[in-house]
């Protein structure tokens, strides 16, 4: 479970009341080959991380990422990116 908060105040938030949130597992994987089965996700956050991977890839990484979240889970990505190739 997410609570939308200005940027900042979800961290301070969250790790003052971690216990009601549960247990995060951090992993590290690339986008297209996620060991884990099918609907285990509550949840997934990509931090400036995607642009990253290979474009030729882009389809696979999200299917990947979409598989492995629960029906009703949330997907965050974010980028660093610009429009620029610089």
């Amino acid at each position: 479970k997410f609570i939308k908060l200005h940027s900042g105040t979800f961290v301070n938030y969250w790790f003052n009341n971690k216990n009601k949130y549960g247990k995060i597992t951090y992993l590290r994987a690339p986008f297209h080959k996620i060991n884990l089965p099918d609907n285990i996700a509550d949840a997934i956050v990509s931090v400036s991380a995607i642009e990253h991977a290979d474009i030729k890839l882009f389809r696979e990484n999200i299917f990947e990422l979409t598989r492995v979240l629960k029906k009703s889970a949330q997907l965050i990505i974010t980028t660093s990116g610009s429009l620029t190739d610089s």
